[in-house]
C-alpha cells in the first residue's frame, strides 16, 4: 500500500528545517501556475460587529461603502491580473455577495456578486475560466435605515471559492465549514463569523492536483489554530500534489504557536522556498488610502506532495494597481494577490498516474 500523506509528513518532520522538496525535471512532471486573491469587501466590519447593539444607521453606512467600492470594477482589475498570469487554479477569498429586500422580508435583491463580477471581468477578456466550487461561510441577515429613509434589510453572504481554467478537467470537488468559527454576542444575537474551504481535484497534463481555498479567522488566534489543525486533517490523506491557497490571517515572523507554524509545519510555503518576500496585507478597508500601506504577509500558496516550488511573486501591490470609481482611485482590494510557480509530479505509489502522466 502507498504511503498516504500524514505517514509522509511524519516522515518529513525528521528532516532538517532548511530541506526544500525538490521534483526532478524528468518526462512525467508538469510545470504550472496558482494564484491565491482575497477579492477585498471595501468596507471594515469590525466596528460593527464590537458594538453593544446592532444599530441599523450604522449597518447602512457599511453597506454604502461596500457598493461604494465599485465592485465590479475592482473585480475587472482582478479579472485582468489573473489574464495576466493564466495561472491553472485560483483561490478566491470574500468573495462577498450583498443583497437589501424590504424591512420584514426577505433581502433577495442583489446589489454586488463578487463572484460573477470577476467571472465577467474573465468573460470581457475572453480568459477561459469557470467556476470549480465554492463554500458559503458566514450569511447574515441585518437591518439597515439609511438617514432619513425608510429602514430595510441587507444580506452579507461570504463564499471562497476556487476558478480554475478551463483546459484543466476537474474530476472531483468538495467543501466544508469548519467546527470552530468565532463567535460574537451583539445587543440581542449572536452572530458566527463561519469560515470554511472548497477543494478541487484536477489533472493537469495528466499529472493530479488538488487544490485547496480557505480563509481563516481574523479576530481569534486560538480559533485559527483550530481551523489550520481541522484542515490539516482534512487534506492529509493523499500523497499527491497539493496547492493549498488562502488568506490564513498568520504568516511568517510570528510567535509560535500560530496558524502558519501549523501549516508550515506540514507543507512548504511556496513564497519562503523561493527566497522571495513581501507584505500582501492590508490597505485600508474602504480602499482610499494612496500610499500602500501592505506591511506583513498572511496570504500564501502552501504546496505538499510532489510538488518544487520555482517562484512566487504578488500582483496589485502597486500603486499602479489603483482603479478609479468615480471621483476616486481605489486599491483593487486590500490584499495582494500572490502567484506561485510550480513544478509537479505525480505520486510514484500511484503507477496509473504516473502513466497517464507519461501518456
Amino acid at each position: 500500500m502507498s504511503p498516504n500523506r500524514r505517514e509522509l509528513l511524519r516522515a518529513a518532520a525528521s528532516l532538517p528545517a532548511v530541506s526544500i522538496p525538490r521534483v526532478s525535471a524528468w518526462e512525467a512532471t508538469t510545470e504550472t501556475r496558482v494564484m491565491t486573491r482575497n477579492l477585498g469587501l471595501g468596507t471594515g466590519l469590525f466596528g460593527l460587529l464590537s458594538a453593544d447593539e446592532i444599530v441599523p444607521e450604522r449597518v447602512h453606512a457599511k453597506y454604502r461603502e461596500v457598493l461604494d467600492s465599485g465592485a465590479s470594477t475592482r473585480m475587472r482589475a482582478i479579472a485582468g491580473e489573473i489574464a495576466r498570469e493564466r495561472p491553472a487554479v485560483v483561490g478566491l477569498q470574500e468573495a462577498a455577495l450583498v443583497a437589501r429586500g424590504p424591512a420584514d422580508g426577505d433581502p433577495t435583491e442583489t446589489r454586488a456578486d463578487f463572484l460573477a463580477a470577476l467571472q465577467a471581468g474573465l468573460d470581457e477578456r475572453d480568459v477561459p475560466y469557470r467556476v470549480a466550487t465554492t463554500v458559503s461561510n458566514a450569511d447574515v441577515v441585518l437591518p439597515a435605515r439609511p438617514p432619513g429613509g425608510d429602514p430595510f434589510t441587507v444580506r452579507l453572504l461570504d463564499r471562497d471559492g476556487l476558478l480554475v481554467r478551463r483546459d484543466v478537467d476537474v474530476v472531483d470537488t468538495a467543501s466544508a465549514n469548519y467546527a470552530v468559527n468565532v463567535q460574537t454576542t451583539v445587543g440581542d444575537r449572536t452572530l458566527t463569523a463561519t469560515r470554511g474551504y472548497c477543494r478541487a481535484d484536477c489533472l493537469l497534463d495528466g499529472v493530479p492536483l488538488t487544490a485547496v481555498s480557505t480563509h481563516l479567522a481574523s479576530s481569534s488566534g486560538l480559533v485559527r489554530r483550530a481551523q489550520a489543525a481541522e484542515l490539516l486533517d482534512a487534506v492529509g490523506d493523499d500523497a499527491g500534489p497539493l496547492a493549498l491557497l488562502g488568506d490564513f490571517n498568520s504568516g511568517p515572523n510570528v510567535p509560535e504557536p500560530s496558524a502558519y507554524a501549523t501549516l508550515s509545519g506540514a507543507f512548504t510555503d511556496a513564497w519562503g522556498a523561493t527566497e522571495g518576500d513581501g507584505p500582501t496585507c492590508c490597505q485600508l478597508p474602504t480602499l482610499h488610502n494612496v500610499e500602500s500601506r501592505l506591511d506583513r504577509r498572511i496570504d500564501a500558496a502552501f504546496v505538499g506532495g510532489p510538488v518544487e516550488p520555482l517562484a512566487a511573486r504578488r500582483t496589485g501591490e502597486t500603486p499602479a494597481a489603483r482603479v478609479e470609481i468615480g471621483d476616486r482611485e481605489l486599491w483593487p482590494s486590500d490584499h495582494a494577490g500572490v502567484v506561485a510557480d510550480l513544478r509537479l509530479a505525480p505520486p510514484l505509489g500511484d503507477p496509473q498516474a504516473v502513466v497517464r502522466a507519461l501518456l
